[in-house]
């Protein structure tokens, strides 16, 4: 389980990485957020024509979200932290879920069901189990050896102390919302003056709520950069590969898929550059990749340099056998 990390980090910070990421990407990320979004909502639409569920959804509709909503989260997770790390992000990788589907099927199950248990005591702590629960998929997509209970409970503790931050960042977002909602909201007033029928109305709300794709790939980038501070692999002195910095590539990482082939439990091993500090000034904030393991090294190296500075003696003294023959001849 992980330790609780408190992120520190501006909102505007994250935010500037997560665009920083998305450059070159985002018409990737757009399509795999509109993947995701058609296959949760459009068949929930079909099902309501269907069954004659104008105002309300329809039971048929609610299964069909209650089945596909986990694996697709979990799909489109694997999928968007794939791309925070470097890796190769695959549209297929968001019907990942469905290869695991006991298990994310379950997780969405249990985070819904005790989200709305505590809804019902109150709204307020609803919406707080809502934000302690709100890391889950990202631990499931990143520990495929953790059951159920353990995703939620790493989720937890790791929102201890960061809940308010969590939610300070989406609510930064909500200027974004409100923009790309204007054309709806206008399309869908005009409409309604009009007399327009309620399928045409929703068939332009779908088209006029296009930007809305953007924010959302905006949206989640910086939910994972979140989460990649929590865990401790976004850390001071260092940056991710594949950024430029003074006009020079950084080398490659590995990818998601190499990482998940791993064993379960080891520590992730990525290449990571170290940065200057013009170049985290140029940067602006001087964001920082680092993994445990990198720090674990690093806290090794201090440790063992310690030592020998404490027993010089000691360490001269500790010649190999190779060495002493070099020096009898």
């Amino acid at each position: 389980m992980y330790d609780s990390i408190i992120v520190r980090e501006s909102c505007s910070s994250i935010r500037a990485l997560s665009r920083e990421i998305l450059s070159g990407k985002w018409k990737q990320a757009v399509i795999a957020v509109l993947i995701y979004m058609a296959a949760v909502t459009l068949p929930v639409e079909l099902l309501n024509l269907a069954f004659g569920a104008d105002e309300y959804d329809s039971f048929a509709s609610a299964v069909y979200l209650l089945i596909v909503t986990g694996p697709f989260t979990f799909g489109s997770t694997v999928f968007f932290l794939s791309m925070v790390r470097g890796g190769k992000s695959k549209l297929e990788m968001l019907f990942c879920g469905f290869e695991r589907f006991g298990r994310t099927l379950g997780l969405f199950a249990y985070i819904y069901l005790f989200t709305l248990l505590w809804t019902l005591l109150f709204v307020i702590p609803g919406f707080i189990a809502m934000l302690r629960y709100s890391q889950a998929f990202l631990v499931a997509a990143e520990h495929p050896e953790y059951t159920v209970p353990e995703c939620v409970e790493a989720s937890k503790r790791m929102m201890k102390g960061n809940k308010w931050s969590y939610f300070c960042l989406m609510l930064s977002f909500i200027g974004w919302y409100v923009l790309a909602m204007l054309p709806n909201m206008i399309a869908a007033s005009l409409l309604s003056l009009a007399g327009a029928s309620g399928t045409v109305i929703n068939i332009v709300s779908y088209i006029t709520s296009v930007p809305m794709l953007w924010v959302l790939a905006y949206c989640i980038v910086a939910e994972i950069v979140f989460y990649e501070i929590m865990t401790g692999n976004l850390r001071p002195g260092t940056i991710p590969a594949g950024f430029t910095v003074h006009g020079e590539q950084q080398a490659g990482r590995q990818s998601f898929e190499e990482e998940q082939s791993q064993t379960a439990g080891e520590n992730r091993n990525y290449s990571y550059k170290e940065v200057t500090p013009e170049a985290s000034s140029e940067r602006g904030e001087g964001f920082s990749y680092q993994t445990r393991q990198d720090a674990q090294t690093e806290s090794s190296a201090e440790n063992t340099g310690s030592q020998d500075a404490a027993n010089p003696q000691q360490t001269e003294d500790e010649n190999t056998p190779e060495e002493e023959n070099k020096s009898d001849l």
